[in-house]
């Protein structure tokens, strides 16, 4: 029903018949998998790129390669690309409902906690022709599988754990959950260090499979970073959390140093909120640390259970900070939505633990309402943009 939904706020934002609309949910990287889908992954010599000629290996493959598998049954191509994000998308969701019913939470935490990831101005990427939701729903169903204690649970957590690593690079250090998970185990653990291995081994072999590939195909196992760092300007900078300016919330517009021209939504520049969020990001993390510490002090055991959301999040978080700071955090809202998926499942679990009166009940689910409310409408601007063509993130 959420997906559905998500859906269908989407094409009222659009233009033309239905079936137009639905296809316009497919721009900017949805056509570079579009020419993944119908060329495969193609490049000259890198002695011989130019900006009109570099192929098209600057994208992993499990989202192009699942979209191909539905456009071989005979879906047009830009319908293909959002009806698989779409099936990732329902499948997101399934995941998270059922992490949220088994820690017994109360609807109502439930229906907001939705609401807030719902609302939120990036929330129709998971249904338009990006890779977002099968990176979500490969980490969640991960997950989920590696905590179950059957053969089935270790198959589910491979092919999850495949579809994370396979749809995005920040999927890899992820993949190393079960092993990190073993540093700080639980007193009821029941994974033993061969299982976490082999969890984690037969997730990386989404990324593994890719980069032999590249060795194979192009002499460059690495051809997939060289591509991003020539043509977008990707320059990872893993010392960025040491920039102290960056923990300034400011806005920051510099139109002189746009890296590529393009038709920019100019009600809103989303770009323009990077070195915000990030200043945001980098002061929240801390600050949740020392809290779990607090709770750690005082006997509380509940962050055994969050703790590796809380993970997850943070090298979401750190990874798209440190691809965007040499990019001026020009697409980082988008990536920053993916860390807000771990973040609020670990927020719910910790208010698992506690009782608010009705007044503050009260008091929350007004103002809670009144912030889903202006999400939607900066949301339905957002996506509406988008389906023109617009650059938004």
């Amino acid at each position: 029903m959420v997906t559905i939904w998500q859906v269908g706020f989407a094409l009222s934002a659009g233009n033309g018949t239905a079936l137009e609309r639905y296809q316009s949910l497919t721009q900017w990287d949805g056509g570079w998998y579009r020419l993944i889908i119908l060329q495969g992954y193609h490049a000259p010599p890198i002695e011989e790129w130019n900006e009109e000629n570099f192929g098209t290996v600057g994208f992993f493959p499990g989202y192009p390669l699942t979209a191909q598998f539905f456009y071989q049954l005979g879906l047009p191509v830009r319908v293909a690309l959002p009806f698989t994000a779409q099936l990732f998308a329902w499948l997101m969701w399934s995941f998270w409902f059922v992490l949220l019913k088994r820690w017994q939470l109360s609807p109502l935490v439930i229906f907001f906690a939705t609401l807030l990831i719902v609302s939120h101005p990036m929330a129709f990427f998971l249904v338009a022709s990006y890779s977002e939701s099968m990176c979500l729903a490969g980490f969640l169903g991960f997950w989920i599988g590696s905590q179950l204690q059957t053969r089935w649970g270790i198959v589910m957590a491979i092919v999850h754990g495949i579809a994370l690593t396979s749809s995005r690079i920040v999927g890899t250090p992820v993949a190393l959950l079960p092993l990190i998970q073993k540093v700080i185990p639980k007193s009821n653990d029941f994974m033993t260090w061969k299982r976490a291995i082999l969890l984690s081994i037969g997730a990386l072999l989404g990324v593994g499979t890719f980069f032999l590939f590249c060795q194979i195909r192009f002499g460059h196992w690495d051809m997939y970073q060289k591509t991003q760092g020539t043509f977008w300007k990707v320059h990872p900078d893993y010392t960025v959390v040491l920039t102290p300016t960056l923990y300034l919330p400011t806005l920051r517009h510099q139109p002189a140093e746009r890296l590529f021209h393009a038709d920019y939504w100019t009600s809103l520049r989303y770009d323009d909120l990077g070195y915000f969020q990030t200043a945001l990001g980098f002061w929240f993390f801390p600050a949740i640390a020392i809290l779990e510490f607090i709770g750690i002090y005082r006997g509380r055991t509940g962050w055994r259970q969050r703790w590796p959301f809380w993970y997850a999040a943070a090298v979401f978080f750190y990874l798209a900070a440190v691809a965007h700071y040499s990019r001026l955090f020009g697409s980082v809202t988008r990536h920053y939505y993916v860390a807000l998926i771990p973040i609020t499942l670990a927020v719910c679990h910790a208010l698992s633990d506690y009782r608010l009166s009705r007044r503050v009940v009260v008091l929350v689910v007004v103002v809670l309402s009144l912030l889903a409310l202006g999400l939607l409408i900066a949301q339905y601007k957002t996506q509406a943009a988008y389906m023109q063509g617009l650059w938004i993130a």
